[in-house]
């Protein structure tokens, strides 16, 4: 029993001195943003929102959501291939997908635009 407790402890200490050890990790973030409008009579604006390396704004085009003739899964099913191409891309650059934050607004009572941020993050690299 006392080698039961003495091993016990051992692995609690060596767990203990291991955990102050590792530094914790830490992350640059990276954020794009999907605009989708839903505008009766066609005149919305849809764009996908994000900065370069150097902070530079870059629009991609989205699809606007239609309304006057119902909502266009073509333009919903494009929409979401823009995004998945962005997500895939930014993996290949070492980001993960931290979280998605959805909200929207009205312009008018027929207007509708719905905003979707896609926050990105990656361990940033530090040399001794």
């Amino acid at each position: 029993m006392k080698k039961l407790i003495l091993i016990c402890f051992a692995l609690v200490a060596f767990q203990a001195n291991y955990a102050q050890q590792s530094a914790p990790t830490t992350y640059e973030y990276k954020i794009f943003t999907l605009v989708e409008s839903v505008v009766y009579k066609d005149n919305g604006r849809s764009a996908i929102v994000l900065s370069d390396e150097n902070g530079v704004m870059i629009e991609q085009y989205a699809d606007k959501v239609n309304y006057e003739n119902g909502v266009s899964l073509k333009n919903i099913q494009y929409n979401d291939k823009v995004v998945t191409q962005n997500l895939n891309a930014l993996a290949k650059e070492g980001w993960i997908l931290d979280q998605v934050a959805v909200s929207n607004f009205t312009l008018k009572q027929a207007d509708l635009s719905f905003i979707t941020r896609y926050i990105m993050k990656r361990p940033v690299v530090t040399t001794k």
